[in-house]
């Protein structure tokens, strides 16, 4: 993929920069309108649809860059064809990736808890019972109080970790499913029933 495809990357990221450069030059008009005392009601309406419409521009950049990707692993086109044929493949199925897309979120919700849930419980245990840490705590309350304050933030460390962790998953996830529906319509276009390489 960088041998061939660096310039699909950068172009990709070239499109998400410049929209999320907009974003902020948006950002930076609001911050001196506030400064500038506008108490405008239509000023701050009209920035306020400004960023929004921004913020709308850069959720679907990024989707489009998603896709775009995906289809250059599989099927090595540049940025430009990789996004339009990813865009035709999400279009033309798009209830299979709704629905891949619903389950996949509770699934990587219920995965980041269970991970920041398991780390704290595991830190719990090893700040209680591992006698050469626990015994550097020398009052009961004060264990309570350091507990609960390590322990909170380990779970925002640990949930941030896990958000990582779980995009990857998520990407893997939606490159699986666009495998499956290539390989489909690969094997419907030769006049097969079910696809090949991917068995239902």
């Amino acid at each position: 993929v960088f041998r061939y495809h660096l310039g699909s990357l950068a172009f990709g990221s070239l499109i998400l920069a410049i929209v999320q450069f907009m974003q902020l030059i948006v950002e930076a008009f609001k911050k001196q309108a506030e400064a500038n005392g506008a108490n405008n009601n239509k000023c701050f309406e009209y920035e306020s649809t400004v960023s929004d419409a921004v913020l709308m521009r850069i959720k679907i950049v990024q989707f489009i860059n998603k896709t775009a990707y995906i289809q250059i692993a599989i099927r090595g086109k540049n940025f430009c064809m990789a996004a339009y044929d990813g865009f035709n493949l999400v279009w033309s199925n798009a209830l299979r990736f709704a629905v891949v897309g619903g389950i996949g979120e509770i699934i990587m919700f219920l995965g980041k808890i269970l991970i920041s849930v398991g780390t704290c419980l595991a830190f719990y245990l090893l700040i209680t019972y591992v006698s050469s840490i626990a015994s550097t705590i020398f009052e009961p309350i004060l264990l309570i109080i350091v507990n609960i304050d390590f322990i909170s933030d380990f779970f925002i460390i640990a949930y941030a970790v896990s958000t990582l962790f779980m995009a990857v998953y998520s990407v893997a996830m939606d490159t699986l499913l666009a495998c499956f529906i290539v390989d489909e319509t690969n094997q419907q276009s030769k006049g097969g029933k079910a696809p090949l390489y991917a068995p239902e």
